[in-house]
């Protein structure tokens, strides 16, 4: 099924205010529904209250937890929500990734192709 197709809701995990909101408005932009986080835990709040159809967080985050714990969290409590990865500094990561700086059209391609391969 399409990405498009259905509701998708897409949970940006990102401490930088600004890029977050950018990012959120490009995601929405192209029709999918978006919750927002600043912190892992933030992002746990969501998913343990909300459906989320696929997580984008960078890799470095304030808090308890970065990025990379969230995205283990996500795999082993909800292993149905893919989860994309982003970071300016580590580039060496083992989950769907895309480095910063980033065209918002290779988020969205990449977004949609994480949605349609579920």
């Amino acid at each position: 099924m399409n990405a498009k197709a259905r509701r998708t809701v897409v949970l940006v995990v990102e401490d930088e205010l600004l890029i977050r909101i950018a990012v959120a408005e490009n995601l929405r932009d192209v029709g999918h529904v978006v919750l927002e986080a600043a912190t892992a835990e933030d992002a746990i709040r969501h998913l343990n209250s909300e459906p989320v159809s696929l997580v984008f967080a960078d890799v470095n985050l304030l808090g308890d937890m970065d990025g990379n714990a969230l995205a283990e969290w996500v795999e082993a409590t909800h292993p149905k929500v893919p989860v994309l990865m982003t970071s300016a500094h580590d580039t060496t990561c083992s989950r769907p990734f895309i480095a910063k700086p980033y065209e918002p059209t290779t988020l969205v391609k990449a977004v949609d192709k994480l949605l349609n391969e579920q």
